[in-house]
Parts: structure tokens; C-alpha cells; sequence
């Protein structure tokens, strides 16, 4: 016999027909993760632009020389600039007037017009002046406010700050407050959000900015 005749022929073991469809199944079950993962990620991406969308801040137009400030949703909200003078007024007050220092009571006031990411910023100010002075002696109020909206949007409070200080003087005077002024402006933001029974308008300071006057 040839020698081609007594050659065996050596081939290479095939995989096994169950190996080769489990791993065909751990791939489709790998597609199937990946095309959860985008799927879940783009509907994550979709709330949150709709969630910018609705709270983008108030647009305020001239019409017939008085400013409206409106926001269009599932229906046109209109708000006078009275409203918004008004908002501000309200905010400039509870944050700045106190009679006892009391963080706490303080932003139990502020919620209910103030955005969420607000919030926690006035209270890290509130906190660094609790630790800055000693307001157990002290109480404060604020007059003068003026509000103005300008051709720009910007809206800014101007108002004076009257710090009483409680000195325990001797004789028959007691105790006696003595006020020191100084005055302060703040840049607020304002956009719309959720209706409340505490905010009937929806309408909620998102930033301040708090600077002295020139």
C-alpha cells in the first residue's frame, strides 16, 4: 500500500454543539443588557430636558408700558411685574428680618418661595453667619426696599439692613436696642414651578446674588 494510503488524517476537535449555543446565548443576553442600558439612558436623557424645559426662567415684555413676565407651558401663564416686585419684597424679608437668629425658622419661611437648590445655599450663608457673630443679641429688620426690573431682566432689591443690638445698660434705662444701618442689594433669578396653596403663581426665587451698592 502507498504510504499516502497509510497516512490518518489528524483534524482539530470541534466544539461541542451545546458549548456553541450557550455562548450564542450569553451573547444575545449581552446584546439584550446593552440595548437596555441605551434605551434606559435615553429615556433618562428625555425627562431631563423636558424637566429644563419647564422650569426655564421668566421671559418679561413691554406691552402697552407695562412689563408682563409669562411663561408658556400646557397653558400661557401671565404674571404682572407687580407680582414679581411683590415676590421679591417677600423673599428680601423673610431672609433678612429676624427677631431671634433661627436657622430653622428661617427656612421653614423661605420654602415655600425658594427652589430646592436654593434652599440648601442659603442655609451653608445662614449657618457660616450663626458661627460668624453672636445673633443671640442681636434682631434684624429691613426698610426702604426698592425693586426695579430693568431693560435686561435683571432684577434687583435695593433695601436697607437695621441691626438692633441688646446691651443691658445699668440705672432704670434696662435694656435698651441700639439699631446700626447699612444697606445691601441682591440679583435674583426667578422662575416658574409648582403651584401650592403657599404659592398660589408658581413662582419661586432659583438664584440671588448679594453685592453692596456703589
Amino acid at each position: 500500500m502507498d504510504n499516502e494510503e497509510n497516512e490518518v488524517k489528524i483534524e482539530k476537535p470541534q466544539k461541542p454543539f451545546v458549548k456553541s449555543v450557550l455562548e450564542f446565548q450569553h451573547r444575545i443576553s449581552l446584546y439584550e443588557k446593552i440595548i437596555f442600558s441605551l434605551s434606559l439612558a435615553n429615556i433618562i436623557f428625555g425627562v431631563t430636558l423636558i424637566g429644563m424645559i419647564f422650569s426655564n426662567p421668566l421671559v418679561i415684555l413691554e406691552s402697552d408700558g407695562e412689563k408682563l413676565s409669562f411663561k408658556s407651558n400646557r397653558k400661557e401663564v401671565i404674571i404682572t411685574e407687580m407680582e414679581i416686585k411683590k415676590l421679591v419684597e417677600n423673599f428680601i424679608r423673610r431672609r433678612f428680618e429676624w427677631d431671634k437668629f433661627s436657622i430653622e425658622s428661617m427656612m421653614a419661611n423661605l420654602t415655600p418661595i425658594v427652589s430646592s437648590g436654593l434652599k440648601s445655599k442659603i442655609a451653608e450663608e445662614l449657618a457660616k453667619e450663626e458661627k460668624a457673630s453672636k445673633y443671640s443679641a442681636f434682631s434684624q429688620y429691613v426698610g426702604k426696599i426698592n425693586i426695579t426690573i430693568d431693560e435686561q431682566n435683571n432684577i434687583v432689591g435695593t433695601f436697607d439692613k437695621i441691626l438692633r443690638i441688646h446691651s443691658k445698660l445699668s440705672g432704670d434705662l434696662g435694656l435698651e436696642k441700639i439699631p446700626l444701618l447699612s444697606e445691601a442689594q441682591v440679583m435674583v433669578k426667578v422662575i416658574t414651578g409648582m403651584v401650592t396653596e403657599e404659592n398660589p403663581l408658581g413662582l419661586y426665587i432659583n438664584a440671588v446674588v448679594n453685592y453692596e451698592p456703589r
